[in-house]
């Protein structure tokens, strides 16, 4: 995918067990089912979801692997591969780095054994 990039949008860090979606800049065109392709290691992995004109793209966060980076971009209803404009720049990839939320891990369960008479 990378090769077919012109312009990354670097969106820092995100922690997929955080409540939430992956909300990425910029407004849909159109009303349609939209495709968020992720680059995870050699594969694509793809999220799909319906999302009307205006809206901000917008795809759920689950499954994602935590201490990954990864590399994306959309496809419309069309068939097309999305720009989105920020700050007067064109991106049509975007990138963003998982984190493991060390407060999202279950708490330590005692190991230790009790005597009982």
């Amino acid at each position: 995918m990378s090769c077919c990039c012109k312009k990354t949008y670097n969106l820092c860090d995100l922690v997929p067990c955080d409540e939430g979606d992956l909300v990425l800049p910029g407004q849909v065109p159109a009303d349609g089912e939209y495709t968020l392709e992720l680059e995870f290691l050699g594969d694509v992995v793809r999220k799909t979801a319906q999302l009307s004109a205006g809206d901000a793209p917008t795809f759920d966060k689950a499954g994602l692997n935590e201490r990954f980076t990864y590399k994306a971009r959309v496809l419309g209803p069309d068939g097309a591969w999305l720009s989105f404009t920020v700050d007067t720049v064109s991106y049509d990839c975007f990138s963003f780095t998982t984190k493991r939320c060390l407060s999202c891990l279950p708490s330590p369960t005692s190991s230790g054994s009790s005597a009982s008479s």
